[in-house]
């Protein structure tokens, strides 16, 4: 006959980390995803932060705005890339789209620019 020895291995040593495991569980409230066109006409909009990423569309520029994220057309990303760090505090304006007319196709690009960031003093002066 064979005997069979079971052993229970406890440890007192390790304790959940619920706060931890919870942070990893729960999805967090993401900004929605919007078109440039979907921007308010001639509204400037405050960019909190920007990068380049890879998407299905190739490589774009991502802006953070205060309520939503924006990719940048990819007829940009060329050029504003050496300066997506620097693209924090500026504004972005959304002036219409425009009919663009190449020897093949005709389609609408979006027009817009960027703004300077607003300095307080600045503010300040054109209140008084």
């Amino acid at each position: 006959m064979q005997v069979l020895e079971v052993h229970f291995i406890t440890s007192t040593t390790t304790t959940m980390n619920l706060s931890q495991i919870n942070s990893v569980c729960r999805v967090t409230p993401q900004k929605p995803v919007r078109s440039l066109q979907e921007l308010t006409l001639e509204v400037p909009e405050e960019i909190l932060s920007a990068k380049r990423v890879s998407g299905k569309f190739g490589s774009q520029i991502l802006l953070e705005l205060k309520e939503s994220i924006v990719f940048l057309p990819q007829r940009v990303t060329d050029t504003i890339t050496p300066y997506v760090d620097a693209l924090k505090g500026y504004r972005i304006v959304f002036h219409g789209t425009r009919q663009f007319n190449n020897h093949y196709y005709q389609h609408q690009q979006a027009d817009f620019e960027f703004l300077e960031p607003l300095e307080i003093d600045n503010i300040f002066k054109q209140k008084l």
